[in-house]
C-alpha cells in the first residue's frame, strides 16, 4: 500500500489474501458491487477533502471534520443525536486538517464558545447539528449513505440478488486472471464492470 492506516480505538481486523479475496468477489456479485460502491464513495470523499484543504479555512475545517465524523457514526448507532465517543487528539485534529496543534486548538476554542460543541472527558456533544453543517458549509451527499428506509426497501431485492449470484459461483479452477475480467465474463455472461 501506499499509506498506513492507525486505528484510534480497538478494532477487529481480517487479512484476506489476493487470490481468496477475487474469489469472494467472483462468487458474489452483490460483493463485487459493494466494493465498487466502497471505491466510489472514497473517490467522492477525497475529491471533498483536496476541496476542504485547499479552500476552507480552519474552523471550517474542523467544523466539516466534526460533521463528517457524525454522519459515519450514525448509520453504526454510533451517534445518541446529540453526542459520541471522541477519543481524537488535537494533534490527530490537526494531521487530518492541515493544521498546526496551535491553530486547532484556537479553532476549537471558538466552535466551543460559539455554543456549537462540547468536548468533555473524551466525549463530544454537539449542541446544535445545523448550525455546525452551516458553519462548516457541511453536505453530506459524497458520502453516499443511505437511509434506514433505502436499506429496507432493497433489503429483499439484495437477498434475491446474492442467492442468484451464488448460483452462478465461478468454479475455482475456472477462475483467470487474463485482463482481469475473465472472472466476470464467466460471472455475468459478458467482460465489463460488474452489473455489465
Amino acid at each position: 500500500m501506499d499509506h498506513s492506516i492507525v486505528s484510534l480505538t480497538p478494532v477487529t481486523l481480517a487479512e484476506v489474501d489476493r487470490e481468496r479475496f477475487e474469489v469472494f468477489i467472483a462468487s458474489d456479485r452483490s460483493l463485487a458491487e459493494g466494493f465498487w460502491c466502497e471505491t466510489l464513495s472514497n473517490a467522492a470523499i477525497q475529491r471533498e477533502w483536496t476541496m476542504n484543504l485547499g479552500r476552507r479555512d480552519a474552523l471550517e475545517r474542523v467544523a466539516h471534520l466534526l460533521c463528517e465524523i457524525v454522519e459515519r457514526l450514525r448509520p453504526v448507532g454510533l451517534w445518541d443525536g446529540h453526542s459520541c465517543a471522541f477519543p481524537v487528539t488535537q494533534l490527530d485534529l490537526a494531521d487530518a486538517t492541515g493544521l498546526s496543534v496551535v491553530h486547532v486548538n484556537r479553532t476549537l476554542q471558538e466552535l466551543r464558545s460559539s455554543g456549537l460543541i462540547v468536548l468533555r472527558d473524551r466525549t463530544r456533544t454537539i449542541n446544535n447539528l445545523d448550525a455546525l453543517k452551516r458553519a462548516a458549509m457541511f453536505n453530506p451527499d459524497y458520502l453516499h449513505y443511505v437511509t434506514q428506509e433505502e436499506l429496507r426497501r432493497c433489503a429483499k431485492p439484495c437477498r434475491s440478488r446474492k442467492a442468484h449470484a451464488r448460483r452462478n459461483v465461478v468454479p475455482r479452477q475456472r477462475f483467470s486472471r487474463q485482463g482481469g475480467r475473465a472472472w466476470q465474463k464467466n460471472l455475468h455472461g459478458s467482460a465489463g464492470s460488474p452489473g455489465g
